[in-house]
C-alpha cells in the first residue's frame, strides 16, 4: 500500500498495481539514468520545460523501490494512465517552497528579549 506522506502513489498498469516512491534513492537513480541533477529536472517539469524522456526516467526511478525490474515501457504506461498521480507524488515528496511574502506574513513578531 502506498505511503502518501512519503511521496508514494499507486496505480494499476497492465493489470498490476505499481507503486512509485520518490525518495532519495529514487532521485539518485534518476540522476544516474538522466545525467542531470534531479531537482533541476523537477523544476523543469513544474515549468513544463522537461521532455517526455525525462519524465519517463523519473517515473522508472520511482518505481524501482517496489518494482526493481520495472521497465521504461511500464513507466510510460503509468504516465499515460496516471499523470494526476505523478503530479501528486511530486507535490508530496517535494513541495514547492513558500513565497517570501507568505513566510514574512507567518513569521512571529520580535524575538524574545528584543528591545526597541
Amino acid at each position: 500500500m502506498a505511503n502518501y506522506t512519503r511521496g508514494e502513489v499507486s496505480g494499476r498498469v497492465r493489470g498490476r498495481v505499481k507503486t512509485l516512491c520518490l525518495d532519495m534513492a529514487a532521485l539518485e537513480r534518476f540522476e544516474a539514468l538522466q545525467g542531470q541533477k534531479a531537482f533541476s529536472a523537477i523544476e523543469e517539469m513544474r515549468g513544463d520545460d522537461a521532455g517526455f524522456a525525462t519524465l519517463r526516467r523519473l517515473v522508472r526511478a520511482a518505481m524501482a523501490k517496489h518494482h526493481p525490474d520495472a521497465t521504461l515501457a511500464e513507466a510510460q504506461a503509468f504516465i499515460a494512465k496516471h499523470a494526476d498521480k505523478i503530479r501528486a507524488m511530486l507535490q508530496r515528496a517535494l513541495p514547492e517552497p513558500e513565497a517570501d511574502e507568505d513566510v514574512a506574513e507567518s513569521a512571529p513578531g520580535k524575538p524574545a528579549g528584543a528591545t526597541g
